[in-house]
């Protein structure tokens, strides 16, 4: 579980030079959402360059450079702000849909201001590192052992930079993705761990 600290340190690891924080909160979801044993508790972090959203039940960063929004709905529930937001990545086809959540008065102004234009944005310039080829071999759970009878490979992508996920592994090659989704930078190698 992701704690709000170790979110604070997860967003100072994907930081880039130039990007300011405007406002960030813990939020929740504004529908009424079945609760499995699990934190519906996340992490909501505004910048100049980008929307960043971190979810409390894994250790995966979502990084939105506000280039790729394509709709951020600020509304107002049971007199708390809310936000939601869908945006598209290059090489997708279709949107993105991301439900409202409660939000923070001050994350509601900043997204605010983005909008208006009161508060100009910021395009990170282009970066590149390696992403890492790492062990990770199959737990001995039931998916476990399903997996390796498939022959899904035992091995994973991260970026050097944040440690993010940075494509995948399978059995015709390594598949990277176009930028790390956490630090946004392109990935110019794959190096063993």
């Amino acid at each position: 579980m992701r704690s709000e600290h170790q979110a604070e340190a997860d967003f100072r690891i994907v930081a880039r030079e130039g990007e300011s924080l405007l406002a960030n909160c813990s939020c929740k979801p504004a529908e009424e959402t079945i609760n499995l044993g699990t934190s519906d508790v996340s992490y909501l972090f505004i910048t100049n360059a980008r929307l960043i959203y971190m979810s409390a039940n894994n250790d995966s960063v979502l990084s939105v450079p506000w280039g790729c929004m394509t709709a951020l709905r600020l509304g107002r529930k049971r007199l708390k702000h809310t936000l939601g937001f869908s945006f598209r990545r290059m090489g997708f086809s279709e949107d993105l849909h991301y439900p409202a959540v409660f939000v923070s008065g001050a994350v509601a102004r900043a997204v605010g201001d983005l909008q208006s234009g009161a508060t100009p944005t910021y395009a990170l310039p282009p970066e590149s590192t390696t992403a890492i080829r790492f062990f990770n071999p199959h737990d001995d759970s039931a998916i476990g052992a399903f997996l390796r009878s498939r022959g899904v490979p035992e091995f994973g992508l991260r970026c050097a930079a944040c440690g993010q996920n940075a494509g995948f592994c399978t059995e015709d090659g390594d598949e990277l993705s176009e930028a790390c989704h956490g630090c946004e930078r392109s990935f110019s190698a794959i190096v063993s761990e």
